[in-house]
């Protein structure tokens, strides 16, 4: 079997081409830039395992398969190099890609009259497209899912707590996604709190309120002031009409969403294994706010699902 030496009696240049003749041959068809890049970092990076060619075909299919996911626009160069990363990790240290995803919660706001179908389509809609995705990814890669129940910034939390106890509530729709879950047999999958993650300044539960008051300082650029405009033009009008909001309502809600969305990537980007999060909600600019408080250089992946904009498209 052809190994990859790194020793320095071999040149970039003729480990370069072992790795490209290496492409061709697993990959066949796959020599566009800049997948061939990628597919050759991988190759290079597992050269040295001992089942290096099945390990490499592994970690580049799931590539291949995975970059289709997600909207171009909402993939940048940083993002993509850590998926990569992650998938090639996944080998060396026999670690399983982590997709996390965040569910609004769907059986509180079905609590206020019309205003939410108590049999969750949303969430059963959102599972079934994890389900394909945890699924698909198995193939390739040994895979882990957590939901992350957004119990934090709720919308209209004042009129929910008017008609029920939001903390009861909030138990019962973590058991119904949990046996969404069981239904569409994600074997390895757990559902947690967005307000029990651990933030590196501490509890999450302990810096922002349920209704989205922030309990802590924080510190906006002029690039995260510039992303919350953005999620706030596409959001306002679902305010108005959803809730009666006015702009002034619906942009300070806003502003307090995206700093939550801030700090729950701060959060995500500490778990174990480190995570892949999958943006799934109809508010696509609301991808970009879980990175509010990153480092550009070492973002929390975001995969900003491409049936987003199928699902817009079908609106209009």
């Amino acid at each position: 079997m052809e190994r990859l030496s790194n020793k320095v009696m071999f040149s970039n240049v003729e480990r370069n081409k072992t790795a490209s003749r290496v492409c061709h041959e697993l990959f066949p068809g796959k020599g566009g830039l800049p997948v061939h890049g990628d597919l050759q970092r991988i190759i290079v990076a597992l050269s040295e395992h001992p089942d290096f060619k099945p390990k490499a075909k592994a970690v580049g299919d799931w590539w291949l398969w995975a970059k289709d996911l997600v909207i171009d626009n909402t993939f940048p160069k940083a993002h993509r190099k850590k998926v990569l990363d992650l998938a090639i990790e996944s080998v060396q240290i026999g670690r399983p890609i982590h997709f996390v995803s965040a569910r609004s919660p769907e059986l509180l706001h079905a609590q206020v009259p019309n205003q939410g179908d108590p049999t969750l389509p949303r969430s059963r809609k959102a599972i079934a497209t994890l389900a394909e995705i945890i699924t698909k990814s198995e193939e390739f890669l040994p895979t882990k899912l957590t939901i992350a129940l957004a119990d934090l910034a709720i919308d209209n939390l004042e009129k929910i707590k008017q008609v029920c106890n939001p903390e009861e509530t909030v138990l019962e729709n973590i058991r119904q996604i949990e046996e969404m879950c069981k239904e569409a047999r994600i074997a390895n999958f757990e559902v947690a709190r967005l307000s029990a993650l651990e933030h590196p300044s501490g509890r999450l539960k302990d810096m922002v309120d349920p209704s989205g008051a922030i309990k802590v300082p924080v510190t906006l650029s002029s690039k995260a002031i510039e992303l919350i405009r953005v999620a706030t033009n596409e959001s306002s009008q679902s305010h108005k009409r959803m809730f009666g909001w006015t702009e002034e309502q619906s942009s300070e809600h806003n502003r307090n969403l995206g700093i939550t969305m801030g700090l729950v990537g701060q959060s995500i980007k500490q778990l174990t294994p480190p995570a892949i999060l999958i943006h799934n909600e109809s508010f696509i600019s609301r991808g970009a706010l879980n990175n509010l408080f990153t480092d550009e250089k070492n973002p929390l992946p975001v995969f900003c699902l491409r049936t987003l904009l199928e699902t817009k498209k079908a609106k209009f």
